[in-house]
């Protein structure tokens, strides 16, 4: 194997509201990083420059990088380095549609550029260096804006067919519940109740609000609010459906929770550990398919840094 320890590559984490761009080494040390806000209400072209010119003084700072990769929302094709109509970038209503975006980059950067599921590259992340080092099979949920579900199997991380990332945020919970419409155009996938996003949306439209953050939430469920308290309630329960579907289909041995809404956990976590036991019953011999559930400490930079390790492969 290669020896990358001396490495330094540039590597991206294009999220629905912020992007990253980062000087990662070989071991994992991040040595220079730079952040913004997404620009997606000024249209694809503008946040394009803008992820071209976050990179430029990283770049001054050390001409030695020769690797690109970025992480990003999707729906997208790694081989192809293509977003396919990404579910979470989108400007003022209208959709991007098929973004040759590694072509873009590298022709911006001067430099080869390799796409990933941002989901893909957090569980590669923690994989590497994280509450997964060590485990051969892992499932990463990444609670933001979206729900992003990367999967380690037998120490390889999954594909889906075509060598597309295997997009588990939009399997279907509950195809009637109008209340859970998702970006994708669908009512009841995952995503729409179990990301950061979505649940904040169903909690406000629940008390007749145009939106609440989730800090927000937090702070009247900790005050007591019925109504603040039965949203998490539901959002446990629908964690334990969601994640229950995944042990049977991939058979975790850790399930680690990251992104900005995983802070929350608090007010939901033991209640999905309670209810998923109950889920995975029949599940428990021969092989025991109930799996730790872990909040990732690495939680801000771990999509960045799963970039910077798909660059380096």
């Amino acid at each position: 194997m290669t020896d990358t320890s001396n490495e330094v590559v540039l590597a991206y984490d294009l999220g629905g509201t912020k992007m990253i761009a980062a000087a990662i080494d070989g071991r994992g040390n991040i040595l220079d990083l730079q952040k913004e806000l997404v620009k997606k209400d000024q249209g694809m072209n503008v946040v394009l420059d803008q992820l071209i010119q976050l990179a430029q003084p990283i770049l001054q700072k050390y001409p030695q990088i020769q690797k690109v990769a970025m992480a990003s929302a999707g729906p997208l094709d790694p081989g192809r380095g293509e977003l396919l109509d990404p579910t979470n970038l989108v400007t003022v209503g209208k959709s991007w549609g098929v973004v040759p975006i590694a072509q873009i980059l590298s022709d911006g950067l001067k430099l080869p550029v390799q796409l990933e599921n941002d989901a893909a590259a957090a569980v590669l992340s923690n994989h590497w260096v994280g509450e997964g080092k060590g485990t051969d099979n892992l499932l990463m949920l990444t609670l933001g804006t979206g729900l992003g579900v990367g999967v380690i199997a037998n120490g390889q991380l999954v594909r889906a067919g075509r060598h597309l990332h295997p997009e588990g945020g939009h399997i279907i919970l509950n195809c009637s519940d109008k209340t859970a419409l998702c970006g994708c155009g669908n009512y009841g996938c995952a995503e729409a109740y179990l990301s950061g996003v979505g649940f904040c949306t169903r909690y406000a439209k629940s008390i007749g609000e145009d939106y609440v953050k989730g800090q927000e939430v937090m702070r009247r469920a900790e005050a007591g609010e019925t109504a603040a308290l039965n949203a998490f309630t539901e959002y446990s329960e629908m964690m334990a459906q969601a994640i229950a579907s995944f042990v049977v289909l991939f058979a975790p041995e850790k399930v680690v929770f990251a992104g900005g809404f995983s802070a929350s956990h608090h007010y939901w976590l033991k209640a999905t550990e309670v209810r998923l036991e109950q889920l995975l019953a029949r599940r428990r011999s021969g092989h025991d398919l109930v799996p730790q559930l872990e909040v990732a400490q690495l939680n801000e930079h771990m999509v960045v840094l799963g970039a910077a390790r798909i660059a380096m492969q």
